[in-house]
């Protein structure tokens, strides 16, 4: 029988056990969970074991700790138990938590932003439905789908009588600043730095912190309760022994909610880490989940996927492309300029005339060499100022040539942006050689001087500034970006 406390909304599970149509006594069930896999003499009864559910439910049991024995979570209730076909008496309350609890289409709550797409709309409705549950979600939307707004609009909805948090990589800091200004510019916020602390803070807030401050701020956790605790890039605790896992494991919170982006079957170190943080128990000891993989990894994942299911949120792009809006792609076909096609066909032959004897005994030298004939080449269909000077010189390219002829690739650029810039429309460029952003910088000062330029490369320090101007600029503009950065 399962019975709920409707002051901590915690379950207590009454058992019993029958033999036939005998109850057990409790020191009869005792002297059974004392042996489990093998059979007892009963008196009076003869040799009884338990059947294989009820020996995995206790083994469960055994492996939680004392306080959780006596009063189980709503998510172990929910998820760790549905594993088994074992039927359950629930009290009425119990009964009408489950069935509100397993709703497949959850209301989204009153005030959720009507900018929201639906499938947002659905994520938020479905992290607040677990949480007025006493559940814990993972959001794992596929990458570009807007987890950080999602979790922004279910946190707006709050009155932060208590504080909230959010910890991700300090890389991350400034989007969940730039998204909360751009759509809740009234949320009170607050970035964790040296020297700051919720503990003394009288103001409830949203705080923001890297996961390098949480670990600093450790010791400031002691005593605070937040409202909701949000991990982004939740893989960053895949090493549960590492300090900022731990700091992590000790926030307090009426709700806890993870983001990621990558399927919860890629690591099984990041999945107990990540559960450990939002349910505790849920994925039983280190010990015990890690030998079940050691037994049988496959069996061990199929049992996670039913637990986890309740409390998983996941859509790929390609689940709620019809809800996205249109992405029209276009590969456009540069032509080789004369020199280009010559110095390219140069680079190629040598390359195919000194590896055609010895391309299966290469030694490590070759190899290198092999690699840097094949960045030659890429660079030549770039743009010839791409290459080594020596280089150029050894292959008479002359430092004065018509872009045409230099780079094909810039002087198809130069055509498009010529109808793109009329718009007047905003333009990313990106390119692995930060080199051909320097002539790009050039080609747009002498064809677009009154266009704004805006440059993020790997060198700079500040990236949310340029960020944030480009996209707050309501004119033509072009910002260049190494695929590094």
């Amino acid at each position: 029988t399962v019975h709920r406390n409707n002051e901590t909304h915690g379950l207590r599970l009454e058992w019993s056990s029958h033999l036939g149509e005998d109850a057990l006594s409790e020191e009869e069930v005792a002297r059974l969970l004392r042996r489990k896999d093998g059979p007892v003499f009963l008196p009076g009864r003869g040799l009884v074991r338990l059947d294989p559910q009820g020996i995995d439910i206790s083994r469960q049991i055994d492996n939680l700790s004392v306080t959780r024995r006596r009063e189980l979570p709503p998510y172990l209730f929910l998820s760790l138990f549905q594993t088994h076909a074992v039927s359950f008496l629930l009290s009425p309350e119990v009964r009408e938590w489950v069935e509100a609890l397993k709703s497949p289409n959850p209301e989204p709550p009153a005030g959720t932003p009507t900018f929201l797409r639906p499938y947002q709309r659905r994520g938020v409705a479905h992290m607040a439905h677990l949480c007025r549950n006493d559940c814990h979600p993972l959001l794992a939307d596929e990458m570009g789908l807007g987890k950080t707004v999602q979790v922004l609009s279910l946190l707006s909805l709050e009155t932060f009588d208590k504080p909230s948090l959010v910890v991700c990589p300090a890389s991350v800091v400034p989007v969940w600043i730039r998204e909360a200004q751009r759509f809740f510019p009234d949320l009170p916020i607050k970035v964790l730095r040296s020297g700051d602390s919720w503990a003394g803070d009288s103001k409830p807030r949203l705080w923001i912190a890297s996961y390098t401050q949480l670990r600093r701020h450790r010791t400031h956790l002691d005593g605070t309760a937040f409202r909701y605790a949000v991990l982004d890039e939740a893989q960053q605790i895949k090493n549960p022994d590492a300090k900022v896992s731990r700091a992590c494991f000790g926030i307090a919170a009426d709700c806890r909610i993870a983001l990621t982006g990558t399927p919860i079957e890629n690591s099984h170190m990041d999945l107990w880490s990540i559960f450990r943080f939002l349910m505790p128990d849920l994925l039983g000891s280190r010990r015990e989940f890690f030998e079940a993989i050691r037994r049988d990894r496959s069996a061990l994942i199929d049992r996670v996927r039913i637990q986890a299911a309740p409390f998983l949120i996941r859509r790929t792009k390609k689940e709620v492309a019809q809800e996205l809006p249109d992405k029209v792609e276009s590969e456009i076909l540069c032509a080789l300029g004369d020199p280009q096609r010559r110095i390219y066909n140069r680079i190629a032959e040598t390359v195919f005339r000194e590896f055609k004897e010895e391309y299966r005994q290469l030694s490590g030298q070759r190899s290198l060499h092999f690699l840097t004939a094949i960045t030659r080449l890429r660079q030549t269909c770039c743009d010839l100022r791409l290459l080594p000077a020596d280089f150029r010189e050894e292959a008479g390219i002359p430092d004065e040539m018509p872009l045409a002829d230099m780079s094909g690739k810039l002087e198809t650029l130069s055509e498009n942006l010529q109808e793109i810039l009329v718009g007047p429309s905003k333009v990313v460029i990106f390119s692995q050689f930060v080199t051909l952003l320097d002539h790009v910088e050039e080609l747009l000062a002498q064809q677009f001087p009154d266009v704004r330029q805006f440059r993020l490369t790997g060198s700079t320090r500040d990236r949310e500034t340029p960020v944030s101007d480009f996209q707050k600029h309501r004119k033509a503009a072009v910002i260049l970006i190494s695929l590094k950065a």
